[in-house]
């Protein structure tokens, strides 16, 4: 069925040729009607789109599969509701399918790329925090001994020791604790706090081990 809209807009394009003298083309002015009910269907879509995009930010950082499941919903929805509205032949009704998608698709990125950056900064935020309290805080224990030149290599034992259980309670935890999509997400912070800073904390410990000896 043809929508109230779509017939004003059909019989403006009528009147807009007869007043130029012209004689109306039934199929041209079908045409026009017909892709600007689709640019319509697209513009209503996007909306719905959008809005399901606004609720997902709201539940970020996500993991793959709960933001997937958000995003399905509406991609559904936009999807439906631009054929609710759509109108037309079968090849202009494909061409605006094809414009929503790219459209959609490129919403479903932004929305992924802002999940990984927010899990990312969060996951990083956490394993700063830890890696404070569990490793910055026994070096601190231990630095003032090494600087007044009183350690001893039991002491050296100790630290090794514990600093090697702090590392590995703090990855553990990690996993257990890191949020948002595999991958980058989580692997980035997890290579640049435990990794990177624990390596660093070895050496400073092999370090007092060379000035004790």
């Amino acid at each position: 069925p043809v929508s109230g809209s779509a017939f004003l807009a059909l019989l403006e394009a009528h009147v807009d040729v007869l007043n130029k003298g012209a004689v109306p083309q039934l199929g041209s002015a079908w045409q026009q009607v017909s892709r600007q009910e689709c640019g319509r269907a697209i513009d209503d879509a996007l909306r719905v789109f959008s809005a399901a995009c606004l609720d997902a930010a709201m539940l970020l950082p996500a993991s793959d599969e709960d933001l997937a499941e958000t995003l399905q919903v509406g991609t559904q929805a936009a999807r439906e509701r631009f054929e609710t509205v759509a109108m037309g032949a079968a090849e202009i009704l494909e061409e605006y399918r094809a414009d929503l998608n790219r459209a959609i698709e490129d919403g479903l990125e932004r929305v992924r790329k802002d999940n990984e950056t927010i899990a990312m900064r969060h996951n990083e935020a956490w394993l700063q925090k830890e890696y404070g309290s569990l490793v910055d805080d026994l070096l601190k224990q231990y630095r003032p001994r090494f600087d007044a030149g009183v350690m001893t290599l039991e002491e050296c034992d100790a630290v090794e020791k514990q600093l090697q259980s702090a590392l590995e309670q703090l990855t553990s935890s990690y996993q257990m604790q890191a949020v948002g999509p595999q991958g980058t997400a989580r692997e980035g912070p997890l290579e640049q706090v435990a990794s990177r800073r624990g390596e660093a904390a070895e050496q400073e410990v092999a370090q007092w081990r060379t000035g004790v000896e």
